[in-house]
């Protein structure tokens, strides 16, 4: 890490290449193949089709209602009613210098935790938003400068991103957000397929960005392009997910989706992991240090939910079909035990002594068959009908 900017020309040269060539061997895993497909560049995703870059910036489906690969596509259209805001409050600066104006010691606290600063009278406030950029892996905020105003803001969107600043000595007064040193977010406002979500609304959800849906089957998650407001183009979900028949109903599958760990494909807000090779807009370490441990993170999330989400298939589908399976094999084998355990000469004599009862019921039918005959040409000869 480079994060307070220590390290030599030489040293970061020697991390960089090491950052690399671990990229290099993500990127060579995601594009492998497992028994001759490849699965982890999201060739066993489920296929998506309408997505609009510029208006939607992931769209990840777990699972879908089909159970085969013949089932209809299902579709996702709507509109955003409110985009999601970040969480921010502005400082304002000595006017017409750009500078503190006074000193003080205070703490940020953002979602990801805390960090102090100690300002002076008239330091340059581009000092202050360096240093408060340089942290912003450790409190998940950013500043940017505009004219003598300094603005604090979270780096991600929604209710669960927060602003609070607690001043320890001096003054260090903030505008905005609550009117008391904090601020937070709002979360994003969605009409999709007909019905009106919002934070926590009936099977669907949004959380910043972010809208969730879980219902009769289908369930994905749908992040949108920041700001983005207005109507979204229809997106089309197909098949493609990995399907296993795990049931004694053959003609039922069960899916796993899997998206993309291709370095292009992991990380979030703050960037991608691509972006911190060599050349890359978070390459170089220095001043893109905090930026880069940011998407690094982001990126060991999504690794997370994908891990997840392979779990949950193994516990929900492959661990109950296999105690099923176990359960019907026990049962089978006592039947088997009870077959085995039949005494052959023992009941080659019941079915002896079962067949004579069964020939002797015959024969005295047969008798019975002859008596009744009798009986009827006796009475026909006493009526003089023989």
């Amino acid at each position: 890490k480079d994060e307070d900017g220590s390290l030599t020309p030489e040293e970061r040269a020697e991390s960089q290449a090491k950052i690399d060539a671990a990229i290099d061997a993500i990127g060579g895993l995601a594009a492998g193949t497992i028994n001759g497909r490849r699965v982890l560049d999201g060739s066993a995703a489920f296929r998506t089709s309408g997505v609009d870059s510029s208006q939607v910036a992931n769209l990840t489906v777990y699972r879908t209602s089909a159970t085969s690969g013949a089932t209809a596509a299902q579709t996702i259209f709507g509109r955003v009613l409110e985009a999601a805001t970040k969480a921010e409050l502005v400082y304002a600066g000595k006017e017409g210098s750009a500078t503190i104006q006074a000193d003080a010691t205070f703490v940020l606290t953002g979602s990801l935790g805390s960090a102090e600063f100690s300002v002076s009278e008239d330091d340059p406030l581009t000092e202050l938003r360096d240093e408060i950029n340089r942290a912003s892996h450790k409190t998940g905020l950013v500043a940017t400068l505009s004219g003598d105003n300094l603005s604090i803001s979270s780096v991600g969107y929604g209710a669960a991103a927060t602003i609070a600043v607690e001043v320890s000595d001096g003054t260090f007064t903030t505008t905005g957000g609550h009117g008391d040193g904090t601020a937070s977010g709002t979360d994003a406002t969605v009409e999709i397929n007909g019905q009106t979500y919002g934070p926590e609304t009936r099977t669907g959800y949004t959380a910043g960005n972010t809208f969730t849906y879980n219902e009769n089957g289908f369930h994905y998650s749908l992040e949108l392009r920041a700001g983005y407001q207005g109507t979204l183009n229809t997106m089309t979900v197909g098949d493609g997910a990995l399907r296993y028949a795990i049931s004694p109903d053959v003609g039922r599958t069960s899916a796993l989706s899997i998206p993309s760990l291709l370095p292009a494909r992991l990380g979030g807000i703050s960037g991608t992991l691509d972006q911190l090779r060599t050349g890359g807009s978070l390459g170089g370490l220095g001043d893109n240090t905090s930026q880069a441990i940011r998407a690094l993170d982001e990126a060991l999330g999504q690794l997370t939910l994908v891990r997840g989400s392979v779990d949950g298939f193994y516990n929900s589908q492959v661990a109950s079909a296999s105690a099923l399976l176990a359960d019907l094999e026990t049962d089978l084998e006592d039947a088997i035990d009870e077959i085995d355990g039949v005494n052959v000469a023992e009941e080659d004599t019941l079915i002896a002594y079962y067949q004579d009862l069964a020939a002797n019921a015959v024969s005295g039918m047969a008798i019975l068959s002859q008596q009744r005959a009798s009986i009827v040409q006796m009475l026909r000869h006493i009526a003089g009908l023989a």
